[in-house]
């Protein structure tokens, strides 16, 4: 090395050192000036406004002097400043001050301290009623976990953890604790300051546990209450008695005290919550909500026991507590319970009222949600009070107002979406540009995050992708207006001889509304969520979440009809039927149900044989189908080779049949092999039918992810996920899906199943084709065939599947006649023919104007995230 070179080195490291030095002084003298002051802010901060604006005004020269040249005690002192403005109520300012210093100075300050921040914001953003804003806040706090000391970085986890159950994202929630867990686990030992983080914890762990008994069957509840048990005992030992940590200890007795209840120990459970409202009370505004949670299992507990009167009282002051914080979810939830309680004693007024306010502040936070990526996932949890309002509707003999409350609850996010891509067709050129940009990044980060198993970095890409879609919905907003209330007149003219049978199943007790052209009744069911459920599971695997087997159980099902179907049957006077599923049974093909004991699969009378049935997932929709187009393209994608692709760490097996099927489609427009994802993006949204064969997977915990195989390049990487297509405008008359289960998805109140048949009606598909189980190549491909037949001869859609279905178990006897082969394929939608052009090819002209118009896209190319 020359000596310039060596002499130059020499300068800068000296440089280096002496930047370091210095800035290890002004840290030192900034630490020393905080030290002097937490004297007065550890003494002072609690007693009163006065005390608190004397801190900020000693708080504010600090801040000037050393925040820049300081950033690790700049961010201590803005953790202070920012705990002075939650205190007193200042949540704006504390949102406007912090927000700034992170997107600034704030960049260079310690996780830790970043960490704080963003959970003073998020916290801020909840108490003014933005809960999609705080959620963002939370996980920018847990996108810096890792890099935070262990402490500080597991519990940014388990707030997030928490945010996301409380938005009814189960599946989050539970990586947020794992990855939480997995980082106390490697420094516990080290640092026992972690044991009350544990507590923490596995007080998030007991949530869940909470949720899933409440849908548990009843051979699997002793082991989650054995699970409860254990976990609450422990985080109760784990978490001291003083400031925050009492709050999560009064939570873990909580549900100590439920897990005795849902036992039967009624009195020990009472026993245990005791501790909870001491707790409550300590904690203080560290944990606000601590007492309502007291209140609520109180009431919980109480009502389990027959002790209505005494559950009454506590919900009641569980509501005033929720009131006096302006608590939205709390007031709802409290309201709710208060509703039950007055429909039990028979106090329909009173339940009326209740439920009415507790809809209205539901609707209210919906609203706020918006087109967010929890909307439908919170909505889940908010069903009860409608339930409730329609039962008391029932009672007091207003049908019509039942009918409505329930349409309420169905397929509104659907609606939404569609709303929000027709508002988005309108926009100028360059706006279009902006939202197809938009569309893009959240597509990669979509994508980016299947490939992240780090729960922080998710928890940043989550953040972004929440941003990407509220910027989205902002450049396309929705009218604040309510969504029109259902004509039921004006949908009964629309009906001819068609019946609509909508279903609202409960816990006790179930209803079914007949719409006719001149008839709307309300038909009470010998059938309950858990009722049909345990059918269900005895009926077949596929209900059974096992691996699909072809054995169908026709003793169930035929229970099933007895309970569904039977009490309705003379009130449908035509042989034409949609049916407006609940979520329970929305997995449940009515095709298959045999109308009279049976014992072997080709000779059963099924419901196929008297009725031709449809399914849809509102009476809004069916009120809205838009009329068939007079003429235009069938496009059939697929494919049946599957090199290179690799779902589940396993590879894609050849489906030998798919060929076929697509020839016997083609006679009709069309048919694409080895069809691409970069094809179905560039012909989709032009074509009047379009069927896709091809693998496909539902994913019931994470719906946005579900998916269809289909050819890389072009920038693409080959599978088509859902989320993709919610952002594809779609105006076709039909989409067939014809790959296995690709009806399923995650299963959520009102919405029906979220999944890939859901994705293309969001989307703008008048009518959906979808398996509701892993199908058979051949027995599918032989159904889809006669289906276009039967089209082409000018028969509805629903008439065309029946008919496809009746002849294909027609020829077919033993193991082979089961429904497992011919049942799954279900008709969603407008039952409407489409008039088929028996082979007018339009497509060369279309993919000729695709390809010079590729520039002019809906949506830009969707590319794998850059390394």
């Amino acid at each position: 090395m020359s000596p310039f070179p060596a002499r130059l080195l020499a300068v800068v490291l000296l440089t280096g050192a002496a930047f370091v030095m210095a800035q290890t002084d002004e840290e030192g003298a900034c630490e020393a000036d905080r030290e002097l002051f937490s004297e007065a802010y550890r003494t002072d901060r609690m007693t009163g406004t006065p005390e608190r604006r004397a801190l900020l005004r000693r708080l504010g020269p600090l801040i000037d002097r050393y925040e820049a040249i300081a950033p690790v005690c700049g961010g201590r002192l803005r953790g202070h400043e920012a705990f002075l403005y939650v205190m007193d109520e200042e949540y704006e300012t504390l949102i406007d001050t912090a927000e700034r210093y992170l997107a600034g100075p704030g960049q260079r300050t310690s996780a830790k301290s970043q960490v704080a921040l963003y959970h003073q914001i998020a916290y801020a953003y909840s108490r003014l009623d933005e809960p999609i804003l705080s959620v963002q806040a939370y996980f920018d706090g847990a996108a810096r976990a890792h890099d935070a000391p262990a402490y500080d970085g597991s519990r940014a986890l388990i707030v997030a953890a928490s945010a996301a159950r409380q938005l009814g994202d189960a599946t989050a929630a539970e990586r947020y604790l794992d990855a939480a867990f997995s980082l106390i686990a490697d420094s516990l030992e080290s640092d026992p300051n972690l044991a009350p983080i544990l507590g923490q914890a596995l007080v998030g762990q007991g949530f869940l546990t909470e949720t899933r008994l409440e849908e548990a069957p009843a051979g699997q509840r002793p082991a989650l209450i054995a699970d409860l048990e254990s976990t609450s005992r422990e985080a109760f030992e784990l978490l001291p008695e003083y400031s925050q940590w009492a709050g999560f200890k009064a939570l873990a007795a909580n549900q100590f005290a439920l897990a005795a209840a849902h036992d039967g120990r009624h009195d020990e459970a009472l026993r245990r919550l005791a501790p909870s409202f001491e707790l409550a009370r300590r904690t203080g505004g560290f944990l606000p909500s601590a007492r309502y949670e007291a209140l609520v299992t109180r009431g919980e507990i109480q009502s389990m026991a027959g002790d209505a009167p005494g559950a009454a009282q506590s919900f009641r002051s569980a509501l005033d507590d929720a009131r006096g914080r302006g608590a939205t979810a709390g007031l709802a939830s409290a309201l709710e319970r208060l509703g039950g309680l007055a429909e039990q004693r028979g106090d329909l007024r009173e339940a009326r009222a209740e439920y009415q306010e507790a809809i209205a502040l539901i609707d209210a936070r919906r609203s706020v949600l918006g087109l967010s990526d929890w909307s439908t996932s919170a909505f889940v949890t908010d069903q009860g009070p409608y339930r409730g309002l329609a039962r008391i509707q029932i009672a007091e003999g207003d049908v019509a107002g039942a009918f409505a409350t329930i349409e309420q609850t169905r397929a509104r996010y659907l609606l939404d979406l569609r709303r929000h891509l027709a508002v988005r067709r309108t926009l100028g050129p360059h706006q279009r540009a902006e939202a197809d940009s938009l569309s893009a990044r959240l597509a990669e980060v979509r994508l980016a995050a299947i490939d992240t198993p780090d729960a922080a970095a998710q928890a940043a890409l989550a953040r972004e992708a929440s941003t990407l879609r509220q910027v989205l919905a902002e450049l396309a907003p929705l009218s604040n207006a309510a969504l029109d209330s259902l004509d039921v007149p004006a949908l009964q003219a629309e009906l001819g001889e068609r019946t609509l049978l909508s279903y609202a199943l409960g816990e006790t007790a179930s209803t079914v509304f007949v719409l006719r052209a001149d008839t709307l009744l309300a038909i009470p069911l010998d059938a309950t969520v858990p009722t049909v459920r345990a059918l269900l599971r005895e009926a077949g695997s596929v209900w059974r979440g096992a691996a699909p087997g072809p054995a169908f159980a026709l003793g169930p099902l035929h229970e099933l009809y007895q309970r569904l179907v039977g009490p309705v049957r003379p009130h449908v006077t035509g042989a034409t039927v949609t049916v407006i599923p609940d979520a329970e049974i929305a997995s449940l093909p009515f095709a298959l149900l045999p109308t009279a004991p049976a014992q072997d699969y080709a000779s059963a009378d099924y419901l196929l044989h008297d009725w031709t049935l449809s399914t849809e997932l509102s009476a809004s929709l069916v009120a809205t189908a838009p009329a068939p187009r007079a003429g235009g393209p069938v496009l059939a994608l697929g494919r049946s080779t599957f090199e290179g692709f690799t779902w589940n760490d396993a590879p894609l097996d050849a489906l030998a049949h798919v060929d076929t099927e697509l020839d016997a489609v083609g006679r009709y427009g069309t048919a694409i092999r080895d069809a691409t994802e970069a094809t179905f993006d560039s012909l989709a949204a032009g074509a009047r039918v379009i069927h896709l064969a091809s693998h496909a997977q539902a994913a019931s915990e994470q719906p946005l992810y579900s998916r269809i195989a289909l050819g890389a390049g072009d920038g693409e990487d080959g599978t088509l996920h859902l989320y993709e297509i919610l952002e594809t405008p779609l105006a076709a008359d039909l989409v067939v899906l014809s790959g296995c289960d690709t009806g399923g998805g995650s299963v959520r109140g009102g919405e029906g199943v979220v999944g890939l048949e859901y994705g293309v009606r969001a989307a703008g598909a008048a009518a959906a084709i979808a398996t509701r189980w892993a199908v058979a190549d051949r027995a599918t491909a032989t159904i889809m065939s006669t289906f276009y037949e039967k089209l082409a001869d000018g028969l509805p859609k629903d008439e065309a599947l029946r008919q496809a279905q009746l002849l294909y178990l027609a020829s077919s006897e033993g193991l082979l006649a089961s429904p497992f082969y011919w049942a799954a394929p279900v008709l969603s939608g407008s039952p409407a023919p489409i008039p088929l052009d028996g082979g007018t090819n339009w497509w060369p002209l279309l993919i000729i104007v695709a390809t010079l118009g590729s520039g002019l896209a809906w949506r830009y190319k969707r590319t794998r995230p850059h390394a």
